[in-house]
This record gives C-alpha cells, sequence and structure tokens, in this order.
C-alpha cells in the first residue's frame, strides 16, 4: 500500500473503528434497557393477576418488603369489600438509567355492595433490586381511589405537620 491514499486509508479506518465501538457500546446499553423492560413486564403481569384475585400471597412477593405486611393486611380487607374485574397496561416507562420503573394501568372495579363500576388509572412506581422487581409506591392519576389497596400514598407537608402537633 505505497500509495497517496494510503494516508487517508488510515484515517478513515480509526473513524470507521471509532463508529463501530461507538454503535457496539449503544446496542450493548438498550439491549440491558429491553432485558429490564422484559423483566419487568411479566413481573407486573404477574402482581396485578394475582392482586386480581386477591392472592396475596404470591403478590406479596412483588411489593416492597418494608410494605408487605401492611400490604397483606389492605389485601384481606379488600376480598371482602371489592371486585376487580380487569386491568390493562398502558406503558411501562424506565426511569433512572433502568433502575426504576413506572408502569401505568387502567383498573376496572367495583364495591361488592354498592355494584357500581368504576375505571382508575394508577401509576405504580417499580424499584429493581438485584435482579427483582419491587412495587414501592402508588398514584392514582385519574378516575375514583380505590379503597384498601393501591392507594395514592401523600406525603404530609410541614404545614398540616406543624398544624396537627399544636
Amino acid at each position: 500500500m505505497n500509495s497517496i491514499f494510503y494516508p487517508l486509508f488510515i484515517k478513515n479506518y480509526k473513524v470507521l473503528s471509532c463508529l463501530l465501538f461507538l454503535y457496539l457500546f449503544s446496542s450493548c446499553a438498550s439491549m440491558d434497557r429491553k432485558e429490564k423492560i422484559a423483566s419487568l413486564e411479566p413481573a407486573s403481569l404477574q402482581f396485578y393477576n394475582q392482586l386480581k384475585w386477591f392472592r396475596g400471597n404470591i403478590a406479596k412477593n412483588y411489593v416492597h418488603p418494608l410494605q408487605r405486611a401492611s400490604f397483606l393486611d389492605n389485601i384481606d380487607l379488600a376480598s371482602k369489600k371489592l371486585k376487580i374485574s380487569d386491568f390493562k397496561i398502558i406503558r411501562i416507562t424506565l426511569a433512572e438509567k433502568g433502575k426504576k420503573a413506572i408502569v401505568r394501568l387502567r383498573i376496572t372495579w367495583h364495591q361488592k355492595d354498592v355494584g357500581i363500576v368504576n375505571e382508575t388509572v394508577i401509576e405504580d412506581k417499580w424499584k429493581l433490586v438485584g435482579d427483582n422487581w419491587y412495587k414501592y409506591s402508588s398514584e392514582k392519576k385519574d378516575g375514583k381511589e380505590i379503597p384498601y389497596i393501591l392507594k395514592t400514598y401523600k406525603k404530609k407537608s410541614k404545614k398540616s405537620k406543624s398544624s396537627s402537633s399544636e
């Protein structure tokens, strides 16, 4: 390769190898992201299916360990008062480099003694700990609040804390 194009070939080779490296690196990152969503989807489906039938002994495995006792108490109360007809996952969005996710879903439900069918849109926040996904909070986005389960937990404001201590 003693031609005048040899230096041009070397420069292009370096540029092409850098571009190839960047492409491979970005595709590995996107595969990792796809794998995380792929592991969350069956976990969230399993959780909501078990929640629909009030099988707290299985659903608790997807709830943050610190919230399991109150979750099981609420499932027990809900099983006596509510009927969940259906749920539909609207979307799953990863956040914070794939360590957290938001699952938006629509739940169709009614209270057994009232019989009026309600639809509620919920956003559940999930966290990846090791290889397992855990649901750690819920927020109602639209519709009527679902009693006992999937409550909207709000932090108390400083004003309400100071007024309650007076």
